[in-house]
């Protein structure tokens, strides 16, 4: 429930709500007028996503790729500028190299 109100709200209310605050708009940079012939430009869909991981061992392919430690620790590397994004660690470089050039 929001405080000083007895309304209790769903996921898609919460959400709803958060991309409505005037606040969340503006450091968002979210669009303030209707986008598509008077859509509101705040409307949100919601739908839970189906995980089918239920095992670590696909964090086996980050260390083959010397992209994580043994112990989980992310390897770092240089400050490297990559579309105006600082990256500082392997897994970052290896994500942001698309053509996979690493």
């Amino acid at each position: 429930a929001i405080p000083g109100n007895d309304k209790t709200l769903g996921k898609k209310e919460v959400v709803s709500e958060l991309i409505q605050n005037p606040m969340v708009v503006e450091k968002l940079g979210l669009p303030t007028s209707p986008v598509n012939d008077g859509e509101d430009a705040h409307n949100v869909d919601i739908f839970q996503l189906r995980c089918s991981a239920i095992t670590m061992n696909f964090l086996e392919y980050l260390i083959e790729c010397d992209l994580i430690t043994d112990d989980g620790h992310m390897r770092g590397c240089m400050d490297e500028d990559i579309d105006g994004i600082v990256v500082q660690d392997k897994l970052r470089k290896y994500l942001a190299h698309a053509d996979g050039s690493n």
